[in-house]
């Protein structure tokens, strides 16, 4: 059974996903080229703008939110920065590195550990086709993504695209090694093309959505060193992931 809140970590979990973060810290040594070059970067002295003045005023007026987080003893995911084989379109060179996050996929009872790529701007957490295929295999083209009752259309910057909803449970190591886990859907991306391939969404990222952030506090910063940090308040968020748990229960006798 799958408990709202956190609980220590099976060895063998956490081993299962502990090699996809360690190649990302291997990786991270190779992506500080971005973090070294604004290290010799000096800040303008705060006087010679009221702008820079006014961020001095409002940070002595901000909250310590170190002191809270002891407080409410939040436990921390640490992601990394890392460049990425899969390539998103746009104005940004493909070479700068993006903050991804590991997580373990559990479907059915397939399992696995893949980068997620951390977008706040998408609604929904989505697993890319190669994540998808090497977790499902074949069944995973077999899939409707017309006719299927959980089939939906998103639409983004990107266009319109095909998904499924379908429950999933996520697994993920915090940095003192427990594990948090949690009942939540995951959209299955539509394969285009319909076959493995290196072409089309088969190298698109896999999207870590508000569907899950939202049980996080995030900390995102990208000067003077990137840093990525999701703070995960299990008292908090059990209420909501409890919703979760009734609307899955619902599904699953209505579809009975």
């Amino acid at each position: 059974s799958q408990s709202a809140a956190s609980r220590d970590c099976p060895a063998a979990r956490v081993d299962s996903l502990r090699p996809i973060a360690d190649n990302a810290d291997s990786r991270q040594g190779s992506n500080s080229w971005s973090a070294g070059s604004l290290r010799g970067v000096s800040r303008p002295p705060t006087g010679t703008h009221s702008l820079h003045a006014g961020e001095a005023g409002r940070r002595r007026q901000m909250p310590d939110y170190r002191s809270q987080r002891r407080d409410r003893r939040l436990q921390r995911v640490t992601g990394v920065f890392e460049h990425s084989d899969s390539r998103i379109s746009g104005f940004h060179p493909e070479s700068t590195p993006r903050p991804h996050v590991t997580i373990g996929i559990e479907i059915a009872e397939a399992f696995g550990a893949f980068p997620f790529l951390v977008d706040s701007g998408a609604d929904s957490t989505m697993l890319a086709p190669a994540a998808a295929y090497e977790l499902l295999g074949p069944a995973y083209l077999d899939l409707d993504f017309v006719h299927d009752p959980h089939a939906s259309v998103s639409v983004g910057i990107g266009g319109y695209a095909r998904d499924i909803a379908c429950p999933a449970t996520y697994h993920i190591v915090t940095d003192d090694d427990t594990l948090i886990d949690f009942y939540a859907p995951i959209e299955l991306a539509e394969p285009i093309p319909p076959y493995p391939s290196h072409e089309g969404n088969w190298i698109a990222p896999n999207l870590l959505g508000r569907d899950v952030l939202r049980f996080f506090e995030v900390h995102l910063d990208y000067y003077p060193q990137p840093e990525l940090h999701l703070w995960y308040d299990s008292v908090a968020a059990a209420e909501e992931i409890e919703r979760l748990h009734r609307w899955f229960r619902f599904l699953e006798e209505y579809e009975e």
